[in-house]
């Protein structure tokens, strides 16, 4: 399993997407884009079908006084472990859109995958996952996700990995995903 492998991704949205239809058929859906915790599960549920172990909300303590702290997922490869923050973010016309709010909570979850990451035994890559669903270019932009970018690069260093993926439809939205590995 590489999670810098685009058919990694496409594959986990196909499988995701037909779950997805299935629920809808069914009117079972209550929502328009999903929430973190449905993708978060379902990269969880596509992982788990393959040979590396997957352990959801994977605790931590910055020190030993600390409270305890989550990192999404912790998946335990033979070659690899990765520690995985995943989060969606939207631009939507008619949608209340937290731009000011998501840069600040996207570098709180880069700053728990570096706490996390000194304390594992076995090398393990930091991964930070992002899904954006939007309406227009024009409300994509407002994003500013070469922010967030350049905050990674500045942390993680120069061998980081940033894999755009290609902008596909989730329903009526646009989306499109964003993988960044600390290599």
């Amino acid at each position: 399993m590489d999670l810098t492998n685009k058919d990694f991704w496409n594959n986990f949205w196909v499988k995701f997407g037909d779950e997805i239809i299935a629920l809808d058929a069914k009117n079972a859906l209550s929502y328009d884009i999903p929430k973190e915790e449905q993708i978060r599960a379902s990269l969880y549920s596509y992982l788990s079908n393959s040979s590396v172990l997957v352990e959801l909300e994977s605790d931590f303590r910055k020190d030993e006084n600390s409270q305890i702290n989550e990192i999404d997922l912790r998946i335990l490869g033979d070659n690899k472990n990765y520690l995985v923050e995943t989060k969606r973010a939207w631009a939507l016309d008619g949608w209340y859109n937290k731009y000011g709010e998501y840069l600040a909570d996207w570098k709180n979850d880069i700053e728990k995958l570096e706490i996390a990451a000194k304390q594992q035994t076995k090398q393990t890559l930091r991964c930070f996952f992002l899904t954006v669903f939007f309406d227009s270019n024009n409300l994509f932009e407002r994003l500013k996700l070469n922010e967030i970018n350049a905050y990674i690069m500045e942390k993680w260093g120069k061998e980081t990995s940033k894999l755009e993926l290609d902008q596909f439809k989730f329903g009526n939205k646009n989306c499109r995903d964003y993988l960044w590995v600390e290599m």
